[in-house]
């Protein structure tokens, strides 16, 4: 009972000392934070963008939307606009919003480049390479059980274009709708968690 209390005593003061020194630490950090948001504005809080889907692998991205081509090399990420049709997203809102057609969503998907301008692309049945290495491979059924027609390709991907994808197999990338021309690239992506 004494070495229980005892051991109680010490844990509970070790508890104080850290929590008033994480508080003597976070004070000033949290000035500095809010010092510097009033100084940038908005800026920072605008270029902040959570993705609604887990197939990026991270779920909160920095963007930029000064876009450089020469600077969308092989694993850049991008966002960019994209006519997806209706019965893959289900519904258009909140995620993306009605394009004009009655049966097609614009979406701002979050992709990176997995095979560049200048690199063979290769599909062999529903596996994707990129100069002989395995990238993935595509479904022929969405997540939601809708008929997909996978990409086909086999060749150079010309200058200016690019193969976007994500790791997650339920991913709707260019293994759905091909090769990407990076003019079409709105916002260069960071992820950050």
């Amino acid at each position: 009972m004494a070495m229980s209390l005892k051991l109680s005593h010490k844990f509970n003061s070790f508890i104080r000392k850290f929590t008033l020194r994480n508080i003597l630490v976070a004070i000033p950090l949290i000035l500095l934070c809010v010092i510097v948001a009033n100084k940038a504005g908005n800026y920072v809080w605008n270029h902040i963008t959570i993705s609604p889907s887990s197939s990026a692998g991270a779920h909160v991205f920095y963007y930029s939307n000064e876009v450089n081509s020469s600077d969308l090399t092989l694993n850049k990420w991008v966002r960019f606009p994209l006519l997806v049709p209706k019965n893959i997203v289900g519904t258009c809102e909140p995620n993306c919003s009605p394009g004009k057609a009655p049966d097609t969503c614009i979406c701002y998907p979050i992709k990176r480049i997995a095979c560049d301008q200048g690199s063979v692309l290769m599909t062999e049945n529903l596996n994707f390479y990129c100069d002989g290495i395995f990238l993935g491979k595509a479904k022929t059924r969405s997540k939601r059980g809708v008929p997909v027609t996978p990409f086909q390709y086999r060749g150079l991907i010309p200058e200016g274009y690019a193969f976007l994808m994500n790791d997650h197999p339920d991913s709707y990338d260019s293994r759905y709708y091909g090769i990407v021309g990076k003019n079409h690239v709105t916002q260069k992506v960071y992820p950050l968690f």
